[in-house]
C-alpha cells in the first residue's frame, strides 16, 4: 500500500482489529471482510474491505462520497482523525524511513515561525445555522450556543468547532444529519493535540470534569449539567494531558463507551490520568453503548453520582 507515494507494508487486518466492534455482523472470508456499514445503520450487510490492498466498498451508501475509498480514508474514520494524521501514524508504526538523511544539512531560521492555521467563525457564514439533529440527541440549545454549533446546508452536516484555550478555532468536525458520517475542515489542525470542551470548562471555572471520546457525548453531558471534555479519539496524548493540567483540572471521571474499543480507551486513561489527577470511573448499564444513549438525564446524574474512586495501585497492578 502506498502512503504519500511510499510503499508501506501495512497489515490491514491488524489495523482493523481494534475497531472490529464497529463492523456489525462481520465475517472474514479469504481476502475480504464483509459486514454492515460502519458509516451508517443498516439491516443487511453491504460493506466489504479487501484485506490485501485495503480498498473498501459500501454498496448500500446513499451518497457517492461514501460509496468506496482507500484504506487510509477508512482508518482515519475509525481512528476519528484527519487523513494526514492517519498517514503519519502508518509511516511511524511501520517504521518507514522517508529518506536517507545522512547527507542532509539543517538550515534554521531563528526569526521565522511556521504558520498555525486557525479559523474565524465570522468568516464562515455558511455555518451560521442550526439543525434539529443535535436537539434530537438530547443536546440543549444553551449548550449548542456555548459550543458554537453550526450547520452546513450544502453538505447537510452539523458543524462542531474545536475551540482552543485561546478561543481560536483549530478545526471543525462535521457530522452528517442523515448518516453516521464524519469529516473535518480542510486545512484544520490535528485534533489529538487539543481537548474539545476545555475552553468551555475554563470559562465556567470547572476543575472536576468527565472525559469521553466524542464531541456529542461531551455536549450531552453538559446538557445534563455535567462538565465534560472529549479527546476526539480512543486515546490520550501527553499534549492533551498537559492542556488539562494547565487549565487547572483536578478531578477526572472516565466515561468511555461501553464496548471493546471503549474499554481499551478506558485502560489507557487508567494508566495515564492517576499520575496527574484524582480519577473516578463510572459503570454504564450494559444495555447502553455510551452516555448519549441514556436519554434520561436523571439516570445520568445518578451514574455520575455513584462514580468509583480509581486508586493508583490498582492501575499499576498492586
Amino acid at each position: 500500500m502506498k502512503v504519500r507515494g511510499i510503499e508501506v507494508p501495512v497489515n490491514i487486518l491488524d489495523e482493523l482489529e481494534p475497531h472490529l466492534d464497529r463492523f456489525v455482523d462481520y465475517r472474514i472470508r479469504e481476502d475480504k471482510l464483509q459486514s454492515k456499514s460502519p458509516f451508517r445503520y443498516e439491516n443487511h450487510p453491504s460493506f466489504a474491505v479487501n484485506l490485501e490492498n485495503g480498498t473498501w466498498v459500501d454498496s448500500g451508501s446513499p451518497t457517492e462520497d461514501h460509496y468506496k475509498g482507500n484504506f487510509i480514508s477508512l482508518l482515519s474514520y475509525l481512528r476519528q482523525e484527519t487523513y494526514d494524521n492517519t498517514e503519519e501514524y502508518l509511516l511511524q508504526v511501520y517504521n518507514v524511513q522517508v529518506a536517507d538523511c545522512s547527507n542532509l544539512s539543517l538550515k534554521v531560521q531563528l526569526n521565522s515561525t511556521s504558520e498555525v492555521i486557525t479559523f474565524n467563525w465570522r468568516e464562515l457564514p455558511n455555518l451560521h445555522f442550526r439543525h434539529p439533529y443535535l436537539a434530537r440527541r438530547g443536546i440543549s440549545e444553551e449548550v449548542q450556543r456555548l459550543f458554537c454549533i453550526g450547520y452546513d446546508k450544502e453538505r447537510e452536516a452539523v458543524a462542531m468547532p474545536w475551540i482552543n484555550v485561546d478561543k481560536s478555532i483549530i478545526n471543525i468536525k462535521y457530522r452528517s444529519v442523515h448518516y453516521k458520517q464524519f469529516f473535518y475542515q480542510e486545512g484544520g489542525q490535528l485534533t489529538r493535540y487539543y481537548v474539545y470542551g476545555l475552553w468551555q470548562c475554563i470559562q465556567k471555572g470547572y476543575t472536576d470534569i468527565a472525559i469521553v471520546e466524542s464531541e456529542i457525548d461531551c455536549m450531552y453531558l453538559w446538557s445534563c449539567g455535567i462538565p465534560a471534555v472529549a479527546l476526539g479519539h480512543a486515546g490520550i496524548t501527553q499534549t492533551q494531558v498537559n492542556l488539562l493540567i494547565k487549565a487547572g483540572i483536578r478531578v477526572c471521571t472516565i466515561a468511555t463507551d461501553n464496548d471493546d474499543a471503549g474499554n481499551r480507551f478506558a485502560d489507557k486513561l487508567r494508566r495515564m490520568l492517576p499520575k496527574y489527577f484524582t480519577v473516578y470511573e463510572i459503570d454504564i448499564p450494559q444495555e447502553y453503548k455510551d452516555v448519549n444513549e441514556i436519554q434520561d438525564k436523571q439516570i445520568i446524574k445518578e451514574i455520575i453520582g455513584n462514580r468509583r474512586y480509581l486508586e493508583l495501585f490498582t492501575v499499576n497492578g498492586g
